[in-house]
């Protein structure tokens, strides 16, 4: 669906902590998607993803399930930040330092950080809204004023 404008931009596969990205080959096999060779984990490695996506980061989103580190790393360099709940495939263990951090950003972090938050304004999202206003205000109206 995606084809060359998705990458898969992983703290372990295709890091340096993948030896001869081996990881990172078995990835793109079974998902379809190229995941970047980098050196950098998150939230840091916003330069390998400008080299990949060859535009400003703000026209990059971010997909993933971790506050500390997909989250963060997007918003640190103005990306847009989609979270999700994770995805780990049928039987697949997930080690114990994972599954603690995700304990902690459910249950301690996301709560305190979301009291009367908001996202940041990307632009992406003002554009939708001023599109949704916009079909909105047509749509009642009939006439757009």
């Amino acid at each position: 669906v995606y084809g060359d404008r998705a990458v898969i931009f992983s703290n372990h596969a295709g890091s340096s902590d993948d030896p001869g990205h081996a990881a990172a080959t078995r990835l793109e096999a079974t998902t379809g998607l190229a995941v970047l060779r980098h050196a950098s984990r998150k939230p840091y490695g916003a330069n390998a993803v400008r080299a990949w996506a060859k535009c400003p980061l703000e026209h990059v989103a971010v997909v993933g399930d971790r506050l500390l580190t997909d989250v963060a790393f997007a918003n640190l360099h103005g990306m847009l930040s989609i979270r999700v709940d994770p995805l780990s495939p049928g039987g697949t263990r997930v080690n114990a330092a994972v599954r603690a951090a995700r304990w902690f950003e459910d249950t301690v972090l996301a709560p305190r950080l979301c009291r009367g938050a908001a996202p940041p304004d990307h632009p992406a999202v003002l554009a939708y809204r001023a599109t949704t206003a916009s079909a909105t205000t047509t749509t009642k109206g009939g006439t757009g004023e």
